[in-house]
């Protein structure tokens, strides 16, 4: 029977090639494309399917403190990448004038703002990949 240390290793061994390929995919697309299309929209499907975040299951009851930390850990950066894909989502709308899905706030502000909007989102998709990574460098150690 796998441990709560195994079934996360496990989950993010799956997923952070996924998760890494399409953070550096939209990155290296907003560096060289001014305005987001479909393209992008693809990407950020990629990164969203991959992060399968309701396959991964809760640690078991009797988990340490460590465990349920990396476990936090790894929450937070899911929720950090997810936070920088409803950036992306918001400044689609704006640049589209396209219909926001659920929960994606509307971004209100000029080309230039929405330029500092797309930096702080791919900011975010990197510092969320990085807790990510840094689950497993510490879980290693």
């Amino acid at each position: 029977m796998e441990t709560s240390i195994e079934k996360l290793f496990s989950h993010i061994s799956k997923t952070l090639p996924a998760i890494s390929d399409s953070v550096n995919e939209i990155s290296n697309y907003i560096q060289n494309n001014p305005k987001v299309d479909v393209k992008l929209i693809n990407s950020i499907y990629k990164l969203t399917s991959g992060l399968k975040l309701r396959e991964l299951e809760t640690p078991d009851k009797d988990a340490s403190k460590d465990i349920i930390s990396l476990y936090r850990d790894y929450y937070d950066g899911i929720t950090e990448i997810m936070d920088g894909v409803m950036k992306l989502i918001s400044i689609l709308q704006y640049q589209n004038d396209l219909e926001l899905p659920e929960g994606a706030e509307r971004f209100e502000g000029t080309d230039d703002e929405a330029r500092i909007q797309i930096e702080s989102a791919v900011n975010d998709l990197y510092d969320g990949s990085k807790k990510i990574v840094s689950v497993i460098d510490r879980a290693s150690t």
